[in-house]
This record gives structure tokens, sequence and C-alpha cells, in this order.
């Protein structure tokens, strides 16, 4: 097959990750090509709710800790650099949420939220009140006894993110192509060139970062790739009056609400092991609203405007792959991020290049290591 494009390293995926890498790729001095199928943020990284929480989620406290907390100061270190330098602005904020507590056996898991709050630096926590909560407008559920106030996690626009980092990289030694990835060619452990539908793209190095498609890339490596989507649906919602605009997000009832800058709340998201299904359904639309006017009664005589759905990659062990794929000399993974793809992404992806320039990288990454599925 003929060569129409080469260039040092191939980055096949663009979401947040795959994106990342290629900018902190082009900030090292290499030529990085993105091979995306759909275009920059058009699966999960584009319809995410963006929002960054370092300190909670599965794996923290755990595994995940260390390389969430280093992402989430990865994130505010190149926030303004990178909204100077491609105008793309992703509008981060600090933002503050409220956990609604409806019954009272929840409060031991929130008392541990409020002590880990309580002992880092930049965040805050406290208990409100029912009579403090019964204050907030528009009016919260009479059904709330009690509410975890919290402070200190960010919030910004994931698909304008995902797009400022492929900006960046194009703006320097970055390309992209918009093509299916079909296979690779290897000689003696090395990969010498991507293939893709209008032929191949020849390389030094690979990186896969193609989310819940990663394990497309099984068969061409022969190796263990377990990524598998997790479906997410999210609906955005519009208050009939202005006046009436939420001055919190709020957590309960197994949903989320998030106040976002053109005055919509999202609601969100759902959990849904269907495989590759992508379709909107009503169940979910459904029970969305159903917890959301739970706990803001207004929301019923709010207008549902759009209805999203998204894949998230998840792992068995619900971390993510971040290493050289074993047995090969110059192909690495960057993938299985699941819920927290847009918190992790300058972490896995500053890795991931430090990885492919010099083999070695200060990213607390242990324990992510391919190797540990093989």
């Amino acid at each position: 097959m003929k060569s129409f494009h080469s260039s040092d390293v191939v980055v096949i995926g663009g979401g947040a990750s795959g994106c990342a890498t290629a900018y902190y790729l082009s900030k090292k001095g290499a030529s990085v090509t993105i091979v995306e199928r759909e275009g920059i943020a058009t699966q999960a990284s584009g319809y995410s709710a963006g929002m960054l929480n370092p300190l909670t989620g599965i794996g923290i406290p755990g595994g995940l800790q260390n390389l969430a907390k280093m992402s989430f100061r990865l994130h505010q270190e190149l926030w303004n650099s990178l909204i100077d330098e491609t105008g793309f602005n992703f509008h981060p904020e600090k933002v503050s949420t409220i956990d609604l507590l409806f019954e009272e056996s929840e409060i031991p898991s929130l008392e541990n939220i409020r002590k880990t709050y309580e002992t880092e630096d930049g965040f805050e926590s406290y208990w409100l009140e029912k009579s403090e909560l019964d204050a907030i407008k528009p009016s919260l559920s009479p059904e709330v006894k009690k509410g975890l106030y919290t402070w200190g996690n960010c919030s910004l626009d994931s698909m304008i993110l995902t797009k400022a980092f492929a900006n960046s990289a194009m703006n320097l030694l970055g390309f992209l192509i918009t093509g299916n990835v079909t296979g690779i060619e290897s000689q003696g452990g090395r990969v010498t060139a991507v293939i893709t539908r209008d032929g191949k793209i020849d390389c030094g190095a690979v990186v896969f970062a193609s989310g819940p498609w990663s394990a497309e890339g099984e068969e061409w490596l022969n190796i263990c790739i377990p990524v598998t989507p997790l479906k997410g649906q999210i609906i955005r919602t519009k208050l009939q009056s202005v006046e009436t605009q939420p001055s919190h997000d709020f957590n309960g009832s197994g949903i989320s609400l998030y106040r976002k800058r053109d005055g919509l709340i999202w609601v969100g998201a759902t959990e849904e092991n269907v495989g590759f299904d992508q379709s909107q359904t009503a169940e979910a639309k459904r029970h969305l609203l159903t917890n959301a006017i739970r706990i803001m009664p207004e929301i019923k005589n709010s207008e549902v405007v759009i209805h999203t759905v998204c894949l998230r990659p998840i792992t068995p062990d619900w971390l993510p792959i971040i290493g050289k794929a074993p047995g090969w000399e110059n192909v690495w993974l960057n993938t299985g991020a699941g819920k927290k793809g847009i918190l992790l992404c300058p972490a896995m992806g500053k890795a991931t290049a430090d990885l492919v320039v010099s083999d070695n990288t200060d990213v607390p990454i242990q324990g992510f290591d391919p190797i540990r599925f093989q």
C-alpha cells in the first residue's frame, strides 16, 4: 500500500486524551498526526459535563488519587496559556456544589467527603441545615433533610478544551487526518506505518487513544486491551424564568444538576452497560427528569432542549491504561479513563508524551501499565 503521509508519532483518537497527548508531544518538538474517524471531540469528550473533581469518585481515595490530583494541577497550570495561544476559551471556573441528603443513612459517606475536602488546600466543605437549604432559589424539594456544601472543584467546556489541545498541536507540528484506521505495518516489534482506508501513514511511534474503541487494536497488536463502553445520557433543560437560575450545582437522588453559562441546566448522567448502543431512550429521559424534579421541583416546568448520548471507556478495574504496549518497542496505550476522562486528560497526555520521547515520566502512573491485563 502506498504511503501518503509521515509523522514522528501517530495518535489514534481525537478525544481529550488523544488531543492532550498530541499537545504535549508537539511541545516536545515531535511531529504528530491525529487520526480520527469522525472529528475532534465528536464522542464523549464533546458531551461531557466538564466537571473536574480530583477528591472523590471510583479509585479516589485509592489507586487513582495521585494521578487525579496531579492532573487537576496540570489543568490549572495550562489553562491561561492554552486559551491565549489558541483563542479557544473553554471557560474554566471554580464551582460550588451541594450534595443533598434525602436519607439519614447517607450521612456517613457525606461526612467522609467533608473531611476529605477539609484537609485539602484550595477546597472547603461544610454542612447546611434544612433552614439554610430552604432559603435557596429555585426551591429545593421538601424531602431534603440536609446538605453538604463543597467548593474547589472546577468546571469547563470539554468540547472546546479538546479542540484547544488539538489546535495547539496543529499550530506547531501537528496534522489531522479524518478517516478509519484499518491496521498497522510492523517489523521486528516496531510499528512502521498505520494503515487507513486512504493509504498508510509512515511513523516512528503510535499512541492508541481511541477510547471505547481501543479494543480494536487487540487484533493488530496481539495483546489484551479490555476497554468497553459505558453509555451515559444527559438532558439539557431550560427553566421558564431566567430569574430562577440556581446558584450551585446539586448532587442527589442518583443524579446531578449542573449550571451552564448559556443558562441551561444539565441533568445527568445515566450509566448503562449496553455495548455500543448510542440511541436516546425515553426511559433514560424519564429517569433523569423524575430525579431532577425530586431535587428541584421547578424543573417540572422546564423545557428539554437537548438530549445527548456518549460512551465512556472503562476497564475491568476502573483504572486507566497508560504505558507501552507489551511486546512492542514503539506503541503506547492511553485509554480507559472512564468517567474521569476530562479530569485526567492532561496527566495522561503528558505521561504518554514523556514516555514516547524519553521513556520516563514524573507523572504517577504506577498501577496503570497495560501489562496488568496480559
